[in-house]
């Protein structure tokens, strides 16, 4: 067996062993790690009523880039946008109750806010993150 299908086989295990398996939200980013996440998922006969959300500044290139990955792996996807004015509002409570080090840290955090107050408002609690 090579190592293609190694890590394959051991993804596939880990998410199998989600204890939650019906009303799924993905933060997706259309990256490497969420596409393969959600393509499992996906695949999978054990999960039910899933959901991608992808959060990013209206117009971005990443909002595009996921909904091109979603439609090719077949996953539902909504599309939160958001605007610099609603990040100058969340701001403050984010560096607030976040443990942000650095600029980088706080600007994955911001679109992992609006994606997840998303969910919140659609009452879907069980969320997989694909996070490198």
């Amino acid at each position: 067996m090579d190592y293609y299908h190694i890590l394959q086989e051991k993804l596939k295990f880990s998410v199998e062993k989600i204890p939650f398996k019906d009303h799924v939200g993905i933060l997706y980013s259309g990256g490497i790690d969420s596409s393969i996440i959600s393509s499992i998922i996906i695949n999978s006969s054990s999960f039910k009523n899933i959901l991608g959300v992808v959060a990013g500044l209206s117009g971005s290139y990443d909002i595009q880039n996921a909904i091109s990955n979603a439609k090719s792996i077949k996953l539902p996807l909504s599309i939160v946008e958001f605007s610099i004015d609603d990040v100058k509002k969340v701001l403050p409570s984010l560096i607030k109750i976040l443990p942000i080090s650095n600029i980088v840290t706080l600007s994955i955090y911001i679109p992992i806010y609006f994606a997840l107050r998303f969910l919140s408002k659609q009452k879907i609690s069980n969320i997989i993150v694909g996070q490198g």
